[in-house]
């Protein structure tokens, strides 16, 4: 299509990518099958035949994180001889890589990635209106999928609005940690609580933004969610009542028995590693797993995943999130907000690193890299309320 038409046309190829893109890969871990995963895996590489003379003009230090991660998973898969999956987890990193570098481009707009937020909060809301209970919701994953998919729309949702320096809303945030409770997993709980306590803080040292909820639109507005949360509340009593009693009941688990599962796994992967595992990875199907088949060969960590796909090279991408995470204590607020509640919901679940959701981490990594020595006009984050 010819340059001059798209500009008439208004069309903002960054913005449908990117949606185009995220949707897929929440449909894809809600409802996997081939023919989604081939459309997600095509459309993650369509920025690099489009944009690559314009967007991608990348810097050196972000060119090299890629090809050695990329570089030593390959090396990994050779000497563990490790080759399920290999072909797509490659195709997985490209595409989270070029995805990460079209968020890192600044070209995309608000309008996509809220559409599907606030989609995918309709859907789980149609859920909880119908009285189904979570762990009845997702097919092909436990209830703590509830959690992933929401957070990771909430975190590309503010990602991409501070971008546009667009207002950033509390909304999003509220409305993840009440699906997240819903979901009844404790690690997206906790998680989705961080979210709403940051972005909380961040308003309040904003007292305009207090001062714009005595006006008149707002409090009428206020008083329509009160009154319709309350109508909701009477209606659905009893099922309210058994899903926080199901929440709380899974917060309140017993030290032996949150022993039993995710610490188990851990303490087998650690028991295994020696110098050749800590340096080039470790294939969890051969390595020692006496319940391996059994939990799917799931390391429920994003990071022991990484580990495991690229040995030391993953201590190093490891590094790099937390040094990113440090300076955006002094600089970039919501960054550390939303790259502090990636980490804690990525800790007991895989998230990302060779999956679909990479472009978050890459991003955060790949921005602090980019900034670390450059005085950013964003550096001391400004909310516009």
């Amino acid at each position: 299509m010819d340059v001059h038409i798209i500009k008439i046309l208004n069309i903002n190829f960054p913005t449908i990518i990117f949606s185009l893109y995220l949707a897929l890969s929440l449909y894809r871990f809600a409802f996997p099958s081939m023919l989604i995963t081939i459309a997600m895996i095509v459309t993650g590489l369509i920025p690099f035949l489009l944009f690559f003379n314009n967007i991608f003009r990348l810097n050196k230090y972000i060119c090299i994180i890629f090809i050695l991660l990329l570089i030593y998973y390959i090396i990994s898969c050779i000497l563990l001889d490790r080759y399920e999956a290999m072909p797509r987890n490659i195709l997985h990193l490209i595409n989270c890589f070029l995805i990460a570098l079209l968020v890192l481009s600044g070209k995309i707009k608000s309008w996509g990635v809220h559409f599907i937020f606030y989609a995918l909060s309709l859907y789980f809301l149609t859920f909880i209106l119908r009285g189904i209970p979570a762990h009845e919701v997702l097919d092909y994953s436990s209830w703590n999928g509830i959690s992933m998919m929401i957070i990771i729309s909430c975190i590309s949702l503010y990602m991409v609005d501070f971008f546009i320096c667009k207002n950033i809303s509390l909304i999003p945030a509220i409305l993840t940690f009440i699906f997240s409770f819903w979901g009844m997993g404790r690690s997206g709980i906790l998680s989705s609580g961080i979210l709403v306590f940051g972005i909380l803080i961040l308003k309040f040292k904003n007292l305009k933004y207090f001062k714009s909820l005595l006006n008149f639109k707002s409090l009428l507005v206020l008083a329509g969610l009160l009154f319709t949360m309350t109508a909701l509340i009477f209606q659905l009593n009893e099922y309210i009542v058994n899903s926080f009693n199901s929440s709380i009941g899974i917060l309140d688990r017993d030290t032996v028995d949150i022993s039993t599962g995710r610490f188990e796994i851990w303490e087998n992967y650690y028991s295994n590693l020696d110098l050749f595992r800590f340096i080039f990875g470790s294939n969890i199907f051969t390595d020692p797993w006496p319940n391996g088949e059994e939990l799917e060969y799931n390391l429920h960590n994003s990071f022991l995943r990484l580990f495991s796909y690229s040995g030391s090279m993953g201590i190093l991408v490891l590094v790099l999130m937390i040094l990113a995470l440090i300076n955006f204590v002094h600089t970039n607020k919501l960054f550390f907000i939303l790259l502090l509640v990636l980490i804690c919901r990525g800790f007991t679940d895989v998230l990302f690193f060779f999956e679909s959701w990479d472009f978050l981490p890459l991003f955060f990594i790949f921005y602090y890299v980019r900034n670390r020595n450059q005085f950013n006009i964003n550096s001391k984050y400004y909310l516009k309320i």
